[in-house]
């Protein structure tokens, strides 16, 4: 459903990139870096969200992911056991796992996952916002929508309160979802939206009575 205020049109951007987890071989181990500082620690990252593993140009051996049984994981990645210069891309998990480099017997280890969160980023025109009325720009761009929320005919605290649960729990389990948009649509179907994006874009204004809220995707080495 889109805005009914002409300043919310659409604006174009390209999807987002997936968080990235940098990876080496040092001193007889895997190390991992999700910063500037490289780490031989435990990796804790975010239940359903999508994570890319990106090996150093001199990295030794195959890089791999490990299931709770220390078998090789075959579901929810692409390119386990990747060599020097490659990306492993790890989606969608909950259970905890390990990493390591089984052909030259570099150490790893272990891999835990929490629950998202999410931040309120931006409001609209809403009561209680006595700041700038702002959104992300890519809110209503259907490139980047990957769910839909409706609830025609609503309106009020409590609805609007409803519809953004259940947004958050279908960005939850949508691995592309970094983010949710909801709003008052006042003309057109009137009701609350609310659109799951996989690109939250930058901060743009609007007179739309809106939340913008962002998903974690944590990445902590302990």
């Amino acid at each position: 459903m889109p805005p009914t205020a002409t300043s919310d049109r659409d604006c174009v951007n390209e999807l987002a990139m997936a968080p990235t987890i940098f990876v080496k071989s040092q001193d007889g181990r895997v190390v991992l870096s999700v910063g500037e500082t490289y780490k031989h620690a435990l990796l804790r990252l975010d239940t359903n969200n999508q994570y890319v593993f990106s090996l150093d140009e001199a990295f030794e051996g195959n890089f791999l992911i490990l299931d709770s049984d220390d078998n090789v994981l075959t579901t929810g990645i692409e390119n386990n056991g990747a060599t020097a210069g490659q990306q492993v891309v790890l989606s969608g998990q909950a259970a905890a796992l390990s990493y390591t480099d089984s052909l030259t017997g570099l150490t790893g280890n272990r891999i835990t996952f929490t629950d998202s969160t999410y931040t309120k980023v931006y409001a609209g025109k809403t009561p209680r916002n006595s700041g700038p009325y702002q959104r992300f720009n890519t809110a209503y761009n259907p490139s980047v929508r990957v769910l839909t929320v409706s609830g025609v005919g609503l309106a009020g605290t409590t609805a609007f309160s409803n519809i953004r649960t259940q947004c958050k729990a279908q960005c939850d389990n949508e691995q592309s979802c970094r983010g949710i948009h909801l709003f008052q649509q006042t003309g057109g179907i009137a009701g609350i939206y609310c659109y799951g994006l996989s690109d939250l874009g930058a901060a743009m204004a609007t007179e739309i009575e809106s939340q913008s809220w962002s998903k974690s995707a944590r990445m902590a080495l302990k």
